[in-house]
């Protein structure tokens, strides 16, 4: 078989160069560098290189060597005799093309200085030592490249233009970002517009743009974007790579305050509606809410809605009306679909806490009705433990101290620990505060401080650690209050559950320069109201300009990945929800119940082995019904 193709070798040099299309070098410095240089004269060609491929069927390299050749002498053709043995004149340098083929650079290098002395009057090949040259001068910009030293990486491509070439485009892209990284955009941008012009591989030229998103503006990638549809045309692989690079995009700018270009807004816009693309309409309404664009927000959340993005697109909604302003759509919107996704029950039951009342205001008794439903069906302790404030608000301590105990049986929280232990000061029920402040003063300040009575630096601050909070709130009403107070009445407000006033009590001290003291515990608390109302995006959003220490900023962003992640997983978004577990976990240690969570995600994303070493740590620590089941399903899957 082998004879039979080498028979036809001889016919492979024309062949070669009548196919093939010579790509132009590629830019290695700007035009303005460029445009001075001189033509290359013609000269006698040096086949020594091509000869040496062809003697050692290197088909590969002698279609890149013709395709050189060719670029530089035009009115040159391949020889008749290329794959002639006998045809080579002069001295063989095939042992040191040989070296050369296998990177021994430096052999090459003293193998001719021993030949120079050895043979006097011969000299290497021209071809040889300019691809030598070449050869090392690639080794040193790589190396460069990969230590950062972004000027060097210009100074040898400039010195060596034949490095940026399409044959070597990873030459090219790193000059293109040493010159970006050398804050020259232009010049990269430059570097990655020849790759598109000259070069034909459809992969490389997708790569090129892809490399240039990451490193370039809005605008830039624009340009070269267009100029890849001009290069491809219709093809379908480019095209899925370019929707894609445009709208991670603008992923990008989802939790952060960075602004789209509005051509790159537009284009983003146009593509959602021309393919009525539900998961584009649903990641440019979050977009807009980052950007507190909330009408924006509220009619792609709601288009993403018609478009089958599901329930995320009508928690963003429900969120985009709560900041309208129309909590009673909101309210309408989020029963509807409450069943259906444990986010929108939750922004549901949020809803309808805000409207309970208790804890200083009048409470809804149909409203009461309706969240004991839910806290029944559902065995909901965060409902339970606000009806229990509403029944202490009328004065119902028997109702208030079932509710707190209900919620503390169905788990364990600070708030309804606080809630029974009013109750129980408020019944003189000494024994029975005695008993509950030893299991829970060394995890709640406010129950240390209510066991010792008092601590406060004003009447509101007492009132607040007493959880008085009625009296709280009325100390802190009117106008012309100290930071400090309006500071304790934030705080209180929180604590009653009336997380929407004390978000604007919390920004009010956030945007007041008098309030420097305060700022820090005032951006804590403007966060914690944003993630009890689950606003978790939004909190994220905000939780990187916040004037908060390093540690509590960790903590409320671990406590906001957490909740994000958890209702990820509730909605089916399993490899979503472990990138957002492990963003957790790089900033506090995993607690019990996002570490299940991971477990049945891997589970659920058919990552079976690691859901098998999640359950099994968390059997060895816990050995709840969840591990359990967890194993089990794992070794029955085993078994089928």
């Amino acid at each position: 078989m082998l004879n039979r193709v080498f028979l036809y070798l001889p016919l492979v040099a024309g062949l070669l160069l009548a196919s093939l299309l010579q790509p132009l070098p590629l830019a290695a410095q700007p035009a303005a560098e460029r445009e001075g240089a001189a033509e290359v004269p013609e000269s006698a060609v040096d086949e020594s290189a091509l000869r040496y491929y062809a003697r050692n069927r290197d088909l590969e390299r002698l279609e890149a060597e013709i395709r050189r050749l060719h670029a530089e002498h035009p009115t040159w053709q391949p020889p008749e005799d290329l794959f002639d043995p006998q045809a080579a004149a002069g001295f063989d340098e095939g042992p040191l093309w040989q070296l050369f083929a296998e990177g021994r650079y430096a052999e090459v290098r003293e193998g001719i200085v021993e030949l120079e002395q050895e043979t006097p009057g011969w000299q290497a090949s021209d071809e040889l030592l300019r691809q030598l040259d070449l050869a090392e001068d690639h080794q040193r910009l790589q190396a460069a490249a990969e230590l950062g030293q972004w000027q060097r990486v210009i100074d040898i491509a400039q010195a060596q233009p034949a490095l940026s070439s399409c044959e070597r485009v990873d030459n090219s892209w790193f000059i293109a970002e040493a010159y970006v990284r050398t804050e020259q955009p232009d010049a990269g941008a430059e570097v990655y517009r020849g790759i598109l012009e000259h070069c034909e591989e459809e992969a490389m030229l997708i790569a090129t743009l892809q490399k240039a998103s990451e490193l370039l503006d809005d605008q830039r990638v624009l340009v070269l974007d267009r100029l890849l549809e001009e290069r491809v045309g219709d093809s379908e692989e480019a095209l899925a790579a370019r929707t894609a690079l445009l709208e991670g995009r603008l992923v990008e700018r989802l939790s952060g305050e960075e602004r789209l270009a509005p051509e790159l807004l537009a284009s983003l816009e146009e593509q959602a509606r021309a393919a009525r693309d539900g998961e584009a309409a649903l990641n440019l309404g979050w977009y807009h809410a980052g950007q507190r664009q909330w009408e924006e927000a509220e009619t792609w959340f709601r288009t993403a809605t018609e478009w089958g993005a599901g329930n995320s697109a009508i928690e963003g909604r429900i969120l985009a009306l709560m900041r309208l302003g129309r909590t009673g759509t909101a309210e309408q919107l989020a029963a509807q679909h409450a069943a259906s996704s444990p986010g929108i029950y939750r922004s549901y039951i949020g809803l309808l806490t805000e409207r309970l009342g208790g804890r200083g205001r009048p409470v809804d008794m149909k409203v009461a009705g309706r969240l004991a439903a839910y806290a029944d069906r559902h065995r909901d302790p965060n409902i339970a433990q606000a009806l229990g404030w509403a029944a202490l608000e009328t004065e119902d301590l028997e109702a208030a101290e079932a509710w707190f105990r209900q919620s503390l049986a169905w788990r364990e929280n600070e708030n309804a620990a606080v809630g029974l232990a009013v109750v129980l000061q408020r019944q003189g029920n000494v024994a029975a505060f005695d008993e509950l402040a030893a299991v829970w003063a060394g995890r709640s300040a406010r129950i240390r401080e209510m066991q010792a009575s008092g601590g406060g630096t004003s009447a509101a601050a007492l009132a607040l650690e007493r959880g008085e909070l009625p009296r709280c709130l009325r100390l802190t009403e009117g106008q012309g209050l100290s930071a400090g107070d309006r500071e304790i009445r934030g705080w209180c407000l929180l604590e009653a559950e009336r997380t929407g006033e004390a978000m604007e009590v919390f920004r009010g001290l956030l945007q007041d320069p008098a309030s420097g003291a305060q700022q820090a515990q005032a951006a804590q608390g403007y966060l914690l109201s944003l993630l009890q109302r689950g606003l978790v995006e939004e909190a994220l959003h905000e939780m990187h300009r916040l004037p908060l220490p390093p540690e509590e900023r960790n903590e409320l962003l671990a406590q906001g990945l957490a909740e994000k992640a958890m209702a990820a997983n509730a909605n089916g978004n399993y490899r979503y929800a472990l990138r957002l577990i492990e963003a957790h976990a790089r900033l506090k240690p995993l607690s019990y119940d996002v570490a299940i969570v991971r477990g049945w995600a891997y589970y659920n994303s058919g990552q079976y082995q690691r859901a098998r070493e999640t359950f099994l740590t968390l059997d060895r620590q816990y050995s709840t019904r969840d591990t359990r089941l967890g194993l089990q399903l794992l070794r029955q899957r085993e078994l089928k």
